[in-house]
């Protein structure tokens, strides 16, 4: 950082050599924007008509479950706004009613109303679609138990059965062409 300043503004380098850039002033620092951003989100939120989540579960290089949840909600001017409203490192195998309590949590301190969710959009997976026992059933039930009168409508993301129908069908030698003249598309 002291190089580039060096370049950029010689006359401050004095400020940035007393810029304590310790792991736990940086550690502070990220946990201070993380919290800013979180009641910046809570904000915006009041003012939400309609909201939608994405819920997503994946596994990291170490096998943890990594439960990804994404909002869009929309104010009465129709402003979208689109943001990550959790991200949760679950140990284990992960089951239908965990999976269904981290995203009510999520919901819950953002303090939105469950009668203005309007969409979920899952990966198609047992534990986010099951009729009986997955994530989709649990928050229906839930908005029932809220007296919510609306519909939610569930949408499965195709785009992991697509990745899965392109490992089945060896398609390398189109994608490979394909991916090429996208490429030189872009170029």
């Amino acid at each position: 950082m002291i190089k580039v300043c060096d370049v950029v503004c010689p006359d401050k380098r004095q400020a940035f050599l007393n810029v304590s850039l310790s792991r736990n002033t940086v550690a502070d620092r990220a946990c201070d924007l993380a919290t800013n951003l979180h009641e910046q989100l809570m904000e915006k939120a009041k003012d939400f008509i309609a909201f939608s989540l994405a819920v997503d579960e994946s596994s990291d290089t170490s096998d943890n479950a990594q439960l990804s949840v994404f909002i869009r909600g929309v104010d009465s001017d129709l402003c979208v706004t689109e943001e990550t409203l959790g991200l949760k490192s679950m140990h284990g195998t992960t089951t239908e009613k965990e999976i269904f309590e981290e995203v009510s949590k999520c919901v819950t301190q953002m303090r939105l109303p469950w009668d203005k969710l309007v969409g979920l959009t899952t990966d198609g997976a047992p534990a986010m679609c099951g009729q009986k026992s997955g994530l989709v059933a649990g928050i229906r039930e839930k908005m029932q138990g809220e007296n919510c009168a609306g519909e939610l409508t569930v949408y499965h993301c195709i785009i992991h059965q697509e990745s899965m129908c392109g490992k089945a069908l060896k398609m390398e030698n189109v994608m490979s062409t394909i991916t090429r003249v996208v490429n030189f598309i872009k170029s």
